[in-house]
């Protein structure tokens, strides 16, 4: 599984090279902590809970804090835009690793 995960990562980050120049911070750490993120939203969706919450008018989720605190969500957030568009598209690839 470590290696189909590494591979979708590499693949993520070479389309995001050649789509936007660069994947500065997009790194294999936050691809790891985006599949967490995203696998405890899905989970606390299924358990009913509420992972909402909001802060200067702007609703975010609490599984995704570790997403929001990284270098990438951060400093490369344009690029991280373009990755959110990968990971709509190839969603249920990325929950199966």
């Amino acid at each position: 599984m470590r290696d189909k995960r590494r591979q979708v990562y590499q693949s993520i980050k070479q389309e995001l090279k050649q789509a936007a120049g660069n994947a500065r911070y997009f790194t294999i750490e936050f691809f790891n902590e985006y599949i967490a993120a995203k696998k405890a939203m899905h989970e606390n969706a299924k358990k009913g809970i509420n992972d909402h919450y909001e802060k200067n008018g702007i609703i975010y989720l609490r599984s995704f804090d570790s997403v929001y605190n990284s270098k990438f969500y951060q400093k490369n957030g344009s690029v991280y835009c373009l990755f959110l568009e990968i990971a709509y598209r190839d969603n249920q690839a990325i929950l199966a690793l």
